[in-house]
């Protein structure tokens, strides 16, 4: 009979313990089950924020593109790679040109070719900016200021003075333009030439130091030709 009954404690012993796992695997089971819900529900939440946030982002890229001030800029980098520096024929372009995002060098070099092409008369500045060249030759053309190249002009004719802008404007070389340049400005330096040295030594070129050096460098070769007599059959 006492064998009876321990078998009967110990079966009912490994029965609580066999419903005690199974109940503590349900309730493992179902927290694992609630974790990964939770996970899953946080990473949607997650997306839908990244989604909205890309959103944004594109919206606000596309009205950056669109916006006035960058079409401007985009109109002005288009006019910027049409304008032919070395032929300048009407004012419009050479105020975009003289008052837009350009070197000083190419600024100058806009002003002579309008000069050249009789866009507008010769002004009286011969170092600073080429804002202030076109003040002045603004002043000229108004007859608020007495241009100093008039004497100059009167001992030319007409047709020589035309010819040799005609001869800068069809330069293709570079010794070409030079020797051109020395014929109009009687075998000195141009306007470009000096207002490009005064700007560089005064500080206000607009480029970096190792294009200031290089063409400030060839200026002063040029002086040096000027000096040893090279041009002398253009000189007065």
């Amino acid at each position: 009979m006492k064998k009876l009954c321990f078998i009967l404690a110990t079966s009912l012993l490994l029965l609580s313990a066999c419903n005690s796992d199974n109940d503590s695997d349900k309730s493992e089971k179902k927290s694992q089950s609630e974790s990964t819900k939770k996970s899953k529900e946080h990473s949607k939440a997650k997306q839908k924020e990244n989604d909205s946030q890309n959103k944004s982002k594109t919206s606000e890229n596309n009205s950056s593109k669109s916006s006035p001030h960058n079409k401007q800029q985009q109109d002005n980098n288009n006019t910027q790679k049409q304008v032919s520096l070395n032929n300048i024929t009407d004012r419009a372009t050479l105020e975009s040109v003289i008052y837009g995002n350009y070197s000083e060098m190419d600024k100058i070099q806009a002003y002579n070719s309008a000069v050249a092409n009789g866009v507008i008369p010769q002004g009286n500045v011969m170092e600073g900016p080429a804002s202030a060249a076109y003040q002045s030759s603004l002043r000229v053309e108004s007859g608020a200021e007495k241009s100093i190249y008039e004497q100059q002009g009167n001992t030319q004719s007409n047709t020589s003075e035309q010819d040799v802008n005609a001869e800068i404007n069809a330069a293709q070389t570079k010794d070409e333009y030079i020797n051109a340049l020395r014929k109009k400005y009687h075998g000195g330096l141009s306007t470009q030439e000096l207002q490009t040295k005064a700007a560089i030594e005064q500080g206000y070129y607009d480029g970096s130091k190792e294009e200031q050096k290089a063409i400030y460098d060839e200026i002063q070769r040029r002086e040096a030709d000027i000096e040893a007599g090279k041009y002398d059959q253009y000189k007065q």
